[in-house]
């Protein structure tokens, strides 16, 4: 009796054992081998069976990636990360009624220039029931900022209701290569009951003896008239749009858009930890200018902007070289991800801070990642801080493309002697030493609104004598460029100036 009960008693701990065992397994994390698993933040109303329907899994193949038990009913919640096992990046989503390009977007957590560029749709960015969009889904991006991309609101002029209006003609549905990136994996059409089905540069160029400039974006072509038969050198001309009031200015820009070749909206801050950042000081993030810069025909340049108030996060990022490798990856990744041709970068100390040398080799550093990336790099540069950051020569001598002053605007045209510890003394002071310090394809003169306009003819007529390149207005206080700016610009591009 003694051998049975004991026999009896190893039976029952073997079979706990197990029960215990099997238990285990079913709530542990299980990687499936899939090719891509996407990190996904629970939603509030999220479950686990919308989120499996969204993306085309089963709910237990997204449980078992996750170690959620059947238990009570797979119970997750909003604000926790679970992994998401696909077998592609590229996932096909078929448009519902009532669905937004916004509202999908959030849905799936990715941001809406993505999916628009992905499927060739433009401003302003009408969708229709039963078209089969690509969604590319993408881990590059930190959860937190994607997240605040994902809630990005529309561009000005595109309200949400707007996109259930039919478009008069689909685009073009995209074979799962992506402006952003593409793959040669399976991809998945999802449907509203959540079945699958399987389906198998910025560069810039010029010549002497050419009368166009021609950008070549991501997703289009963009063709700027230059003068007719000077054999001058292209020329561009660009305008500031500030962040915090963009509205009264892009409807300026729209309207005299013929007038323009580029736009530099405020995107992109350096924090004072020294870090790269899509919301400013005051945790404000400004909504992606590009794609309705690039509708009228522009390119965009998003500045990157400093606390301009102090130097701690311009110190903190030069003192630490893998800070300057950090920025310099963010920054290409969402100039990528906006859509971008490049980047103008507007860092400014407000004493004299920063290290010339170490400052002009961050800054070939970035415009070498840009470049390739198809983009490319302008840089403002003053004479008020005497040299500590801003080294005209060794900057003219580094890899960015443009180089920008702002000794030119703030001041009277001329002045009888120049201060070059302050550049900025007069127009021709300032003028003069870029011409003198930075080679001539690389040389932008500044401007600003309300300021010099009395002399703006004497300023484009040097501009024009020495068939500058490029020429950059900064709008003053954010209020919108007055017509004789618009007037000049287009004289300047034709070579009427």
């Amino acid at each position: 009796m003694k051998g049975q009960r004991f026999l009896v008693r190893i039976f029952v701990w073997f079979a706990l054992v197990s029960l215990i065992f099997a238990a285990f397994l079913m709530v542990a994390p299980v990687h499936l081998g899939g090719e891509f698993d996407y990190e996904y933040l629970v939603q509030p109303g999220d479950t686990l069976f919308s989120i499996a329907n969204r993306f085309g899994v089963t709910q237990e193949r997204l449980a078992q990636a996750n170690g959620i038990g059947s238990s009570p009913r797979y119970r997750i919640q909003a604000g926790e990360y679970i992994v998401i096992p696909l077998y592609s990046k590229n996932v096909k989503y078929i448009t519902q009624e009532n669905d937004t390009i916004w509202k999908i977007a959030k849905e799936f957590e990715v941001y809406w220039v993505r999916i628009a560029q992905s499927n060739n749709i433009v401003f302003p960015y009408l969708i229709s029931s039963g078209e089969i969009l690509t969604i590319t889904l993408s881990n590059d991006l930190p959860l937190s900022e994607r997240s605040i991309l994902a809630n990005e609101a529309i561009p000005s002029g595109s309200s949400s209701s707007s996109f259930l209006l039919t478009r008069s003609s689909s685009p073009s549905q995209s074979s799962g290569s992506s402006s952003l990136g593409s793959s040669s994996l399976t991809e998945s059409t999802i449907t509203s009951s959540g079945s699958k089905e399987g389906s198998s540069s910025s560069s810039s160029s010029s010549s002497s003896s050419t009368t166009t400039y021609s950008i070549t974006s991501k997703s289009s072509d963009t063709t700027v008239t230059t003068s007719s038969s000077t054999g001058r050198s292209p020329r561009q001309a660009w305008v500031w749009v500030f962040g915090q009031y963009p509205q009264a200015q892009m409807n300026t820009v729209k309207e005299h858009s013929s007038n323009l070749s580029a736009v530099s909206p405020m995107e992109f801050f350096l924090s004072n930890n020294g870090s790269f950042s899509i919301t400013d000081g005051s945790g404000n993030h400004y909504n992606n200018l590009c794609p309705e810069i690039q509708s009228y025909g522009l390119g965009c340049y998003p500045l990157v902007q400093n606390d301009q108030n102090n130097c701690t996060g311009l110190s903190t990022l030069l003192g630490n070289f893998t800070l300057q490798q950090e920025f310099i990856s963010y920054t290409v990744k969402y100039a990528g991800e906006y859509g971008a041709q490049g980047i103008n970068l507007d860092f400014e100390p407000s004493n004299n801070c920063g290290n010339a040398v170490v400052y002009a080799t961050f800054v070939t550093d970035l415009a070498d990642a840009l470049h390739e990336n198809s983009m490319t790099l302008s840089v403002d540069v003053a004479s008020f801080d005497g040299g500590n950051l801003w080294n005209f020569v060794l900057l003219g001598e580094g890899d960015a493309d443009v180089i920008l002053t702002m000794d030119t605007y703030n001041t009277p045209f001329n002045a009888s002697n120049c201060n070059f510890q302050w550049a900025g003394s007069s127009f021709m002071c300032g003028f003069s030493k870029m011409y003198a310090e930075v080679p001539t394809g690389k040389i932008a003169i500044g401007l600003i609104t309300q300021i010099d306009d009395s002399d703006l003819g004497k300023r484009f007529g040097e501009i024009d004598l020495y068939s500058t390149p490029y020429v950059i207005v900064w709008p003053y206080a954010g209020n919108p460029i007055q017509d004789q700016y618009w007037n000049s610009f287009g004289d300047y591009l034709s070579g009427k100036t």
